[in-house]
């Protein structure tokens, strides 16, 4: 049993919140036994939820993990999106467009600037290379098989599908990394935007997503049945959203440890 509540705490918190009160959540949780699994499950979606209450090492880290979650759901909205829509009607497609622009001007925004020293730029070069090899190699390889000549110009039908899978499980490990990047990236290896730059792409990123998420449900309730998938999907990008930006407005009053 405490083996089992600690490798729960283990999986479900993230790590600067077990690192300061893991110890005490599996105490709780162990007394009560199995029956505090169920609020251990829905605590942990809370606190990350909540990136911007987790403890801080340095100033900038809560405006930094607040801007990872909200990247990381207006990515994986924008991806969701596309994939729903993609015989969905044209004017949701141009919505999407837009899109892309603002989750490219918000990632512009939110991005710190690495040290203009060798060691820190080496130590980022490091970092993104661990982070997106897996995407960057997925990506190369449907680009190489589609525009190499490695494939027919019709490939078989059992190819295709796994094509585009590629293609897009390579986007989304992508805005995967591209989160972890941006939340574990210390004050030594590079300077965190200024609040006002911060702020605005997290703004930009949040309303990314929730575009997202109107499209995805738009795109449920305007064919001849309900799509019920599209409808989910819409409905937790636009829950996930309103909670980024409920942690956009809590940053002002916390300060870091």
């Amino acid at each position: 049993m405490i083996t089992c509540t600690r490798v729960l705490v283990r999986m479900l918190y993230p790590r600067p919140y077990r690192d300061r009160w893991g110890e005490d959540l599996c105490e709780a949780a162990q007394a009560e036994g199995w029956r505090s699994w169920p609020n251990l499950v829905a605590s942990a979606v809370t606190i990350w939820l909540q990136p911007a209450i987790w403890p801080s090492g340095h100033r900038g880290q809560r405006s930094a993990r607040t801007a990872a979650m909200v990247l990381a759901v207006a990515g994986c909205g924008w991806f969701l999106a596309n994939l729903i829509t993609e015989d969905a009607d044209p004017s949701l497609r141009c919505v999407l467009q837009v899109c892309s622009v603002g989750l490219l001007a918000g990632c512009a925004l939110v991005t710190p600037v690495p040290h203009p020293n060798p060691a820190a730029l080496a130590a980022v070069v490091r970092r993104s290379i661990r982070y997106f090899a897996v995407p960057a190699v997925l990506i190369a390889a449907v680009v190489l098989i589609v525009h190499g000549g490695v494939l027919p110009a019709i490939p078989p039908l059992p190819i295709r599908p796994a094509i585009v899978g590629l293609w897009w499980a390579g986007w989304l490990l992508a805005v995967g990394a591209g989160s972890r990047a941006l939340a574990n990236l210390g004050p030594e290896s590079a300077v965190a935007p200024g609040g006002c730059r911060a702020g605005v792409g997290c703004v930009i990123l949040a309303g990314v997503a929730v575009a997202a998420g109107a499209v995805m449900v738009t795109a449920a309730f305007s064919g001849a049945g309900v799509d019920p998938f599209a409808a989910v999907c819409g409905t937790f990008t636009l829950t996930f959203a309103f909670a980024g930006a409920a942690a956009l407005c809590e940053l002002p009053a916390l300060a870091d440890d």
